[in-house]
């Protein structure tokens, strides 16, 4: 009797993944773009005689897919993290630089600056485009570095990821932090089903301007 020596192979698969010619199983870490990538096995034996199957992967995120802005101001390096210019705001908005020690971080660069609304009612808003449907961790940068800030309760504003699927309600950024010129981060896991996280700033009346002073978006593998 002669053992079948089995050989496997496939086409259309995504990139990041690798059929095993032996065993015929898949593995890797899926790096193409949100897409259906029809991919067909084929398994061939000693004799060249063959059979197919096809079937669909579909990939609703690139995992390695990571965006970081820096609200307010211009591109930032620290260390391995690379953060864009300000980008992907909404018209009305301002921007605003104050040159102090940041606690807490050694990115003061980054918390220096600002992105706030200029027109009243002072709102303003992101629409960053990411690579798909997915979850996605999203991290918000505040510092209070406003001279006439000097107690809680002097800012406060409201935010909405997503409609609602991450929200701070009257948000005091100086109370959250415990003081001035702190870097402090709130973190959201956000469901996106259009490719485009949506992030709305509403100030509040009488209580200062709504702002924020960078934003990290990085797709996330639900378990």
């Amino acid at each position: 009797n002669t053992t079948d020596v089995l050989t496997f192979s496939a086409t259309g698969l995504p990139t990041g993944i690798q059929i095993d010619p032996v065993t015929g199983l898949l593995s890797g870490v899926v790096t193409a773009n949100a897409n259906t990538y029809p991919v067909t096995v084929t398994v061939t034996d000693q004799l060249a005689a063959s059979s197919s199957a096809t079937f669909n992967i579909i990939v609703t995120q690139a995992v390695n897919f990571v965006k970081r802005i820096n609200a307010g101001g211009s591109a930032q390096t620290y260390g391995s993290e690379s953060w864009s210019a300000d980008e992907s705001y909404s018209v009305n908005t301002g921007t605003s630089l104050t040159v102090v020690d940041i606690t807490n971080t050694v990115k003061d660069e980054l918390y220096q600056t600002e992105r706030n609304g200029t027109v009243s009612p002072f709102n303003f808003s992101y629409d960053i485009a990411v690579p798909g449907s997915g979850k996605y961790l999203t991290t918000l940068h505040f510092a209070e570095v406003f001279a006439n800030i000097t107690a809680a309760n002097q800012r406060l504003f409201n935010v909405d990821i997503e409609a609602g699927k991450g929200t701070l309600n009257n948000y005091d950024i100086f109370a959250a932090a415990g003081g001035k010129n702190l870097a402090k981060t709130e973190t959201f896991l956000i469901e996106v089903t259009d490719g485009v996280m949506n992030i709305n700033f509403t100030s509040i009346a009488n209580k200062n301007r709504a702002k924020i002073s960078g934003i990290e978006i990085s797709s996330c593998v639900d378990p």
